[in-house]
């Protein structure tokens, strides 16, 4: 990361997804990387502002994360009324 800081000195780099939601209006998922299935995430829910999350991979079936917030993958979206 500290290579990308130095290129990207106006980004704000976070330690952790639990962080990085904090206070978010929005997450966009573009990975498939096995930590990001693997969050707690009633706990990244509590922690943003608009729990809104756009699964660019597919990586979450709909059932799995309609509970937890707004929800669209690839395909179609998924609204949940939290």
């Amino acid at each position: 990361m500290e290579n990308a800081r130095k290129i990207l000195p106006d980004v704000e780099f976070c330690k952790d997804a639990y962080e990085t939601a904090r206070r978010a209006d929005c997450l966009i998922l573009l990975t498939e990387w096995s930590q990001f299935k693997t969050l707690q995430w009633r706990r990244v829910k509590s922690l943003m502002s608009h729990p809104v999350i756009v699964d660019g991979r597919n990586l979450f079936e709909p059932e799995e994360m309609q509970p937890e917030a707004v929800y669209q993958g690839r395909e179609e979206s998924y609204q949940v009324l939290l």
